[in-house]
């Protein structure tokens, strides 16, 4: 009926769930009121500091108003709880909004997954009690996000460096770089669709379609005698994968 304070009233009547507060601050945005509307967002993200949605919100009143510096500070808190490759460069984009150095807080990140990769190595560091009923022990780095970062930017070579052993990294990451690596890396990606092949045939099953794309992947990248040697060796390891051997390449 446009009567705004009215509506406003009855969600401030129960706040106990963010979705209220969500709808609150929509309300202000549409009748165009935009310090109360940010003081319901800011509100919004205290009471429910966990809530995306919110968090979106103030981020919008952000943008609008030009505060930059608490869209920077916002963003590198989300990044921090849940890191992903947009989330990193969402963070970078904010960071150079609010006149922050871009080579500073790229490497900050960086650094910030870096740790967060050894803490779970080291969360994941078996008990001594595995360790002797024969469990290896071996700890692995898992490099993934960092290594899908350095994707996301092109740097083919610097995660091709990043995503070697010991470390460890998703066989899907590990293609992607393979296949975009130059002839002056012919050998290094070689080496990673290798590592993706032996992970692939772990728990192939038949008709063997991604297991028989590497293979021609893998095969382009050597010559003919090692080729011809390596198809070979495939045929005997793996000759109970009747379906599998049959589709090989010939030569």
């Amino acid at each position: 009926m446009g009567d705004i304070d009215s509506a406003l009233a009855v969600l401030r009547a129960d706040l106990s769930e963010p979705h209220r507060f969500g709808m609150m601050t929509s309300l202000l945005e549409r009748h165009d009121r935009p310090r109360e509307a940010l003081a319901s967002a800011e509100s919004g993200c205290k009471a429910f500091p966990d809530d995306w949605r919110l968090q979106e919100d103030l981020l919008r009143c952000y943008g609008r108003d030009g505060w930059t510096a608490g869209a920077y500070a916002l963003r590198r808190r989300q990044f921090k709880v849940t890191p992903t490759v947009e989330g990193f460069h969402r963070t970078l984009s904010a960071g150079i909004e609010a006149k922050r150095d871009r080579t500073a807080l790229r490497q900050e990140s960086l650094r910030e997954l870096e740790a967060r990769e050894l803490k779970q190595m080291q969360r994941d560091q078996p008990s001594p009690l595995a360790t002797r009923r024969g469990f290896s022990g071996v700890r692995t780095r898992d490099v993934s996000l960092r290594a899908q970062i350095l994707c996301s930017e092109r740097l083919w070579a610097e995660a091709c460096a990043l995503v070697q052993p010991p470390a460890v990294c998703h066989p899907g990451v590990l293609r992607r770089i393979a296949l975009q690596l130059d002839d002056a890396h012919r050998e290094e990606s070689l080496a990673l669709l290798l590592r993706v092949f032996g992970q692939a045939m772990l728990t192939a099953s038949t008709p063997h379609r991604d297991e028989l794309g590497l293979v021609g992947e893998i095969a382009e990248r050597l010559d003919a005698a090692r080729r011809s040697a390596w198809l070979a060796k495939l045929r005997t390891e793996f000759k109970a994968k009747r379906n599998f051997v049959r589709d090989l390449p010939k030569t």
